[in-house]
């Protein structure tokens, strides 16, 4: 049986390669593990601001962008009535 259409075939090959090169990296990492904390921090680290603007729609940490969110309690009331 001869397949005459290879679309797809390049992605594939790249998946499998990109899957090698991780997996091989982890356990390198892994090996070396007292000296993993800089790696870790460059692949964790932004993931914080990211959170952040994920769950309130602002460029800040979680903590600080929760407070800033628009259905957050404190700025959800306010003390003064409508002025007709």
């Amino acid at each position: 049986m001869f397949i005459k259409n290879h679309k797809g075939q390049m992605t594939i090959e790249m998946v499998l390669i990109l899957t090698a090169l991780v997996t091989m990296s982890y356990f390198v990492l892994k090996k070396f593990d007292e000296e993993i904390e800089p790696v870790t921090n460059f692949v964790v680290a932004p993931w914080v601001t990211v959170k952040g603007m994920m769950e309130s729609g602002i460029w800040k940490d979680v903590d600080a962008a929760r407070k800033e969110h628009p259905n957050h309690w404190a700025r959800m009331r306010t003390v003064e009535g409508d002025n007709p």
